[in-house]
C-alpha cells in the first residue's frame, strides 16, 4: 500500500479466528451477510474452501454499491506507484536471493538458512508443526512473487493532492488542521520520519471509509485444548478525511465540531454469557483528547465508560489489551504513554501475504494454519 508496510507488532496468539470484512457503501436492509451464511461458506476447522467464492463482494453488494467502490486495477497500481515513488517488486530480492517463489516446509529451514534472515523471529519460530503451547504454527508455506499493493483511485488522488500539506509540530506530532485526506506522509523522510510512518498507520484506510466485519474465533489453553468460542460482528466508520464514499471530508457537523476521527462498534453474538456485549470506541483527532471508550455489559444492562488508561485492560477471552486492536491502535501523544520514535531499519522481510480468496484455514490437528502464503515486502522497523 505505501512505500513500505509497517512491521506487524508481535502479539501472543491465544485466539485463532477467521473473518470476513466487507468494505464499501451500504444501507441497512439493502444487504446483509448473516452469520449462518458465513459459517456455511467456511467451517472453522479443516476447510480450505475460498471463503470469497460464495461470498464474493460482487455477490454481496448491490450492483450500484459495487460499482461505487471498484476501479481499474492497472490505474490504481500506476497511481499509487506515482504517489509513493516506488514499486515493491522492484526493491526486493537482495536478502537471501536463493529463496525463490515456491513451496517450502519447515524441514527446508536447514537447507535454506536464509529463511531465518528473511523472516521476523515470531514467524520463523512458528514455521514448524503445530504443537503446544501456542496455536497457529504452520509446517508448510508457499512463497509467491512480490505484488504491488495499492489503494483505490480516490485514496490515491487524495494522497497525491495533499502530499506535503500535512505539518508536524516541533516534537513531530501532527498538526491536525493541516491534514485533510489520504495518507498524510506518502514518502516519509526527515527528522520525524518514524512518527510519519506511525501516522500513516494510524490514518490508513481499510479498503474504504466504512467496513462491516463478521468473525468467528476460538481460544486455546497451553495444551491446545479449546477453552473459548466466540462469534462477533463489527462496524467501523471513518468520521474525518473521508475519501471514498459520500459524505467526503467530515462525516457530519457533529463529527467536525467534536473532532471525531472514527468510530468502531463490536458486538458479541456468543458465547451465551457474553451475548449482547458491545464495545464502542470513538477516536478523536486532537493529540491530547482521550478517545471515548464505552462497554455495554448486557447481563447487567449497564454501560461502563472507560477512562483514558482503562483501554490498557485485558480484552475478554484473550490476553491482549484493547489497544492491541489491528496490531497497534494507540493514539500518538506527548503526554499519555509518550514514546521515543526511531526507524531501526528499512529492509525486506518475508511476511504473510494479503489473501485474495480466503483459502487459508486452520487444521484441527495441532491447530496448524494451512494454505499459508508469504511474500517479500519492503518494511520499516519502527
Amino acid at each position: 500500500m505505501q512505500k513500505v508496510k509497517a512491521l506487524t507488532f508481535s502479539i501472543p496468539l491465544l485466539i485463532l479466528a477467521h473473518a470476513m470484512i466487507i468494505t464499501g457503501a451500504w444501507a441497512e436492509g439493502e444487504y446483509k451477510v448473516s452469520f449462518q451464511q458465513f459459517s456455511d461458506s467456511k467451517t472453522f476447522y479443516d476447510d480450505p474452501r475460498p471463503v470469497f467464492k460464495d461470498l464474493s463482494i460482487k455477490k454481496v453488494l448491490p450492483s450500484d454499491a459495487y460499482a461505487q467502490v471498484t476501479y481499474n486495477e492497472e490505474e490504481m497500481k500506476n497511481l499509487w506507484a506515482e504517489v509513493v515513488g516506488v514499486r515493491s517488486p522492484e526493491v526486493v530480492g537482495e536478502i537471501a536471493p536463493e529463496i525463490k517463489p515456491g513451496k517450502y516446509t519447515y524441514r527446508d529451514k536447514e537447507k535454506y538458512p536464509g529463511l531465518k534472515e528473511l523472516m521476523i523471529p515470531m514467524n520463523y519460530e512458528r514455521f514448524r508443526p503445530g504443537q503446544p503451547p501456542l496455536a497457529g504454527n504452520f509446517s508448510e508455506m508457499e512463497i509467491i512473487p512480490t505484488r504491488q499493493y495499492y489503494y483505490s483511485i480516490p485514496i490515491g488522488e487524495a494522497t497525491k493532492k495533499y502530499a506535503g500539506a500535512t505539518k508536524q509540530d516541533e516534537n513531530g506530532y501532527i498538526i491536525e488542521d493541516s491534514y485533510a485526506s489520504g495518507l498524510p506522509f506518502p514518502r516519509p523522510s526527515g527528522k520525524f520520519k518514524a512518527q510519519q510512518i506511525m501516522y500513516n498507520w494510524e490514518k490508513r484506510y481499510l479498503g474504504s471509509d466504512n467496513y462491516y466485519l463478521i468473525q468467528q474465533g476460538k481460544g486455546f489453553n497451553s495444551k491446545l485444548a479449546e477453552d473459548f468460542d466466540t462469534n462477533a460482528i463489527a462496524w467501523r466508520l471513518k468520521l474525518n478525511a473521508r475519501a471514498t464514499i459520500p459524505p467526503y471530508g467530515w462525516y457530519d457537523e457533529r463529527a467536525q465540531k467534536r473532532g471525531e476521527q472514527s468510530t468502531y462498534l463490536f458486538q458479541q453474538l456468543s458465547p451465551r454469557d457474553m451475548y449482547g456485549n458491545v464495545i464502542n470506541s470513538t477516536k478523536f483527532v486532537g493529540i491530547n483528547d482521550y478517545d471515548q471508550f464505552l462497554v455495554y455489559i448486557a447481563m447487567m444492562r449497564r454501560i461502563r465508560k472507560l477512562s483514558g488508561t482503562d483501554t490498557q485492560d485485558i480484552a475478554a477471552g484473550s490476553d491482549t489489551i484493547y489497544e492491541d486492536y489491528e496490531g497497534f491502535s494507540q493514539k500518538l501523544s506527548p503526554t499519555r504513554f509518550p514514546y521515543k520514535y526511531e526507524v531501526l531499519a528499512e529492509r525486506e522481510y518475508l511476511v504473510p501475504s494479503y489473501s485474495l480468496d480466503g483459502s487459508e484455514y486452520i487444521r484441527k490437528e495441532g491447530l496448524e494454519l494451512g494454505n499459508v502464503k508469504f511474500e517479500r515486502r519492503p518494511c520499516y522497523v519502527v
